[in-house]
Formats: structure tokens, C-alpha cells, sequence
């Protein structure tokens, strides 16, 4: 009878920690997806950026023949 009630506590440990990694992965997921676009955004914007700053530079800034 007392290892009915130790595997009773064991599995209850286990249903506690099951919980516990799914209510982890539930924000760690979404979280991990929301920081993928939003690198994703700011790596396009500094591309941008730089396209747009090199652009400006060079006519600012034209090549001379001999330099």
C-alpha cells in the first residue's frame, strides 16, 4: 500500500514539472518568433539605411578622376 502512495507523489512530481515546461515553452516560443521579425526588420533597415547613406555620400562626395 505505501508504494502505491510513492508512486501516487511520484507521478504527481512529474505531472507538476510537465506543467511547468509547457507553461515555459508557451512563452518561449512565441516570444523566440516575435524576436525572429523583429531582427529580421532591423536588419532590413539598416540595409536601407546604409543603401541610402551611400547613395547621399556619393553625391555629396563625387569620384574624382586621378585620386
Amino acid at each position: 500500500n505505501s508504494n502505491q502512495v510513492d508512486t501516487a507523489k511520484f507521478a504527481s512530481g512529474i505531472s507538476l514539472a510537465l506543467y511547468a515546461t509547457l507553461s515555459g515553452l508557451s512563452i518561449a516560443i512565441p516570444s523566440l518568433v516575435a524576436w525572429s521579425i523583429y531582427n529580421k526588420r532591423i536588419e532590413t533597415f539598416t540595409i536601407e539605411m546604409e543603401t541610402l547613406l551611400d547613395k547621399f555620400l556619393r553625391r555629396q562626395y563625387p569620384a574624382q578622376p586621378g585620386l
